[in-house]
């Protein structure tokens, strides 16, 4: 059976491909809520691609997902994308948090003012989703069902990233001087967010990657196993967490101990994705 999860070298690619695409066409909007630090990632694709008219989005706290808040946002922002003239159609950019916490499509819909019947459909994406329907597959069905031939990418403009305020795991990496290998414990969307912060790369930076089968059957041994199996036990490592983490409840701070149990030198700081 395979390995359910891996660990990966940071590496700069461009991130959010599919959110590229869907920003890249006329008249497209975007739905999204999030954690700050996914909502950050979101602001700088479209900042890029010069679409920021495009997005309506905004960044929930992990008491706000805890409640059931996303679907209630989820619809406000909806109404206000549904203003914007010569909308063509609407897509909702589901994070990993919608995916875990799970929301009404539905019930979003019925509430809905939508006199024009502007096509609105929901994209889920991320690790937690790929193992069953990669998202590129979802929008491509998406483009089909409204009639729409893509239209290429837009170029990317490079531009310095400034809202480092609102990803607590990217502050902490530029923060201080680190010499230790640093692990991002996420599913693996998460570094997206990374992409355009400057000088990013000349750090020891690594991050994990699974999916929802691991998550669901979570056991630390299995992520203790992965990372002493990947990294050299005499270097030190420091652990930063995600959303994710979060809202599911693994702690960095017993990771730390276990890994120490097997030989590591291992600190963490407690980020989380939701800072704002």
């Amino acid at each position: 059976m395979r390995n359910r999860i891996t660990i990966e070298s940071f590496a700069k690619t461009g991130g959010m491909g599919v959110l590229a695409e869907i920003l890249s066409q006329k008249n497209i909007s975007v739905v999204a809520v999030g954690s700050m630090a996914c909502i950050g990632g979101i602001k700088t694709t479209a900042k890029q691609l010069n679409a920021e008219a495009s997005i309506f989005v905004k960044g929930l706290t992990a008491r706000e997902y805890a409640l059931g808040k996303n679907s209630i946002y989820i619809k406000e922002l909806l109404e206000l994308a549904l203003q914007k003239p010569q909308t063509r159609g609407v897509i909702v950019y589901c994070s990993c948090l919608d995916v875990l916490t799970n929301f009404m499509e539905a019930e979003i819909l019925e509430e809905l003012n939508n006199e024009q019947n502007i096509p609105i459909d929901f994209l889920y994406r991320g690790p937690l989703v790929k193992r069953k329907t990669p998202p590129k597959i979802t929008l491509n069905k998406i483009w089909h069902k409204w009639g729409i031939v893509p239209e290429p990418l837009k170029e990317k403009s490079v531009i310095i990233c400034n809202n480092l305020v609102e990803i607590d795991f990217g502050e902490a990496i530029l923060s201080e001087p680190l010499e230790e290998n640093i692990l991002i414990i996420t599913p693996g969307g998460c570094t997206s967010c990374l992409q355009s912060i400057t000088n990013i790369e000349k750090h020891k930076l690594f991050y994990t990657r699974f999916d929802d089968v691991f998550l669901s059957s979570f056991h630390p041994k299995q992520l203790v196993d992965t990372i002493a199996d990947y990294f050299p036990k005499d270097e030190p490592l420091l652990l930063l967490g995600t959303a994710v983490m979060k809202v599911v409840g693994i702690s960095l701070e017993e990771l730390c101990e276990e890994l120490r149990l097997v030989g590591f030198s291992a600190r963490y700081i407690a980020t989380d994705g939701f800072k704002k």
